[in-house]
């Protein structure tokens, strides 16, 4: 069964007047962590071709206001994102074109945004309108994890995405899901077989 108790969440559209490009605040934050959002680049976009997607580059992560690189080797990825996802980062650079060190998400000097700061001003205000318990950005990820799973993507590729250690970890935080999926997967065919046997 996948979540859906942050359904709400992904339908409230004001995550902070500054970010514009609020999808892409929200979809990029389903994929990592909230102090590689803030440690983007422009540099680290590969805006791919015509309608299919593109890719991000993780190379760093701000962590209490210091740039650093992400926490373990397999958190430095390349992630695949959405058409819409490039398309709202492209909105977003017409209203804050780079600057300075060309981080993504700025403040309007072009100095690096407060993940803390973010956190508690816009993201917890945006869980309260959506009338949720108090969630943290890391369920966002467990979201994004569950429905890759629920479109039969691969545990390693999803592993990938999220930057885990390994695959066997993937699997260990989200097996559960994974055998929940098999079951429905198999009630579904069981059903086509007896459609096709009767």
């Amino acid at each position: 069964m996948i979540p859906t108790s942050e359904e709400p969440l992904l339908q409230t559209t004001n995550l902070g007047k500054r970010y514009k490009s609020r999808w892409a605040v929200r979809d990029l934050n389903l994929t990592v962590h909230r102090g590689e959002v803030f440690g983007l680049r422009w540099s680290d976009v590969d805006w791919g071709s015509g309608r299919d997607g593109g890719r991000i580059w993780i190379r760093r992560a701000i962590y209490h206001g210091r740039v650093c690189t992400p926490k373990t080797k397999t958190s430095i990825r390349v992630i695949d994102v959405a058409r819409r996802t490039l398309d709202e980062l492209e909105r977003h650079r017409e209203s804050y074109p780079p600057i300075g060190e060309g981080y993504i998400f700025r403040t309007p000097k072009g100095t690096l945004v407060d993940g803390d700061n973010w956190m508690h001003r816009r993201f917890v205000p945006t869980v309260q309108r959506a009338g949720l318990r108090h969630i943290g950005l890391h369920a966002l990820r467990h979201t994004y994890a569950s429905l890759l799973i629920d479109a039969g993507e691969s545990i390693k590729y999803i592993s990938r995405q999220l930057g885990h250690a390994s695959a066997s970890f993937t699997l260990d935080v989200y097996g559960h899901i994974l055998r929940e999926s098999s079951v429905s997967a198999m009630n579904t065919l069981e059903k086509r077989q007896h459609l096709t046997w009767y």
